[in-house]
């Protein structure tokens, strides 16, 4: 039970990928949502995505039902 939070958009512009500041920027995330008492954040990436499927694994982020990723604060 408790808070949950959906993300619908992540986006980093093609001309400073790949230099951590989307995990950087996920993991900012996470830590001010459980200041708020969130209790899980879900991520439903588009499919051909590859990159934030990437991230959230390196977040540690579990995939359930239709690809969707989620991890408990």
């Amino acid at each position: 039970g408790g808070i949950t939070a959906e993300l619908g958009e992540f986006y980093i512009r093609a001309a400073v990928r790949r230099r951590g500041m989307g995990g950087e920027t996920l993991a900012a995330l996470l830590r001010a949502l459980a200041t708020y008492e969130v209790r899980r954040l879900y991520v439903d990436p588009p499919e051909g995505h590859d990159q934030i499927r990437r991230i959230c694994a390196r977040l540690r982020f579990s995939e359930g039902a239709g690809g969707r990723l989620s991890r408990k604060l």
